[in-house]
C-alpha cells in the first residue's frame, strides 16, 4: 500500500510539472520597437565599496538603448579608487574603463 501511494505521488507530481511547461500563447514575432527615442533609452549602473587595509569604492554607470522589445545594447563606463596598506608601501591606483554590451531577453 505504501508503494502504491508513494507512485501515485510521483506520477502527480510529474504531471503536475509537465503541464506547467504548457504554453497556450501563440509565437509573438519580434517588430521594431515604436516611440520616441527617449522613450527607448535606459540607463543604471551599480557602485561598490571595501574599507580597510584594502579600500576600494568603484562607480559604474550605464547606458542602454533597446533596438527592438528584446535586443538592447549599449555603453558601460567604469572608475576605481583602490588603495592597499596590506604591504609596507601604501598602494594606491585608479582604474578607468569603458566596456559595450549588448542583451537579448529570452523571456517574454
Amino acid at each position: 500500500m505504501k508503494k502504491i501511494i508513494i507512485g501515485l505521488s510521483i506520477f502527480l507530481l510529474a504531471t503536475g510539472l509537465l503541464h506547467a511547461q504548457d504554453s497556450t500563447q501563440a509565437p509573438v514575432r519580434q517588430q521594431r520597437q515604436s516611440g520616441s527615442v527617449a522613450d527607448r533609452i535606459y540607463y543604471g549602473g551599480n557602485i561598490g565599496f571595501s574599507f580597510g587595509n584594502y579600500t576600494m569604492i568603484a562607480v559604474r554607470p550605464l547606458i542602454g538603448y533597446k533596438v527592438t522589445p528584446k535586443l538592447s545594447a549599449g555603453l558601460k563606463f567604469s572608475y576605481e579608487y583602490i588603495q592597499d596598506k596590506r604591504y609596507s608601501e601604501t598602494y594606491t591606483t585608479s582604474n578607468y574603463g569603458v566596456s559595450v554590451f549588448s542583451r537579448y531577453r529570452i523571456v517574454p
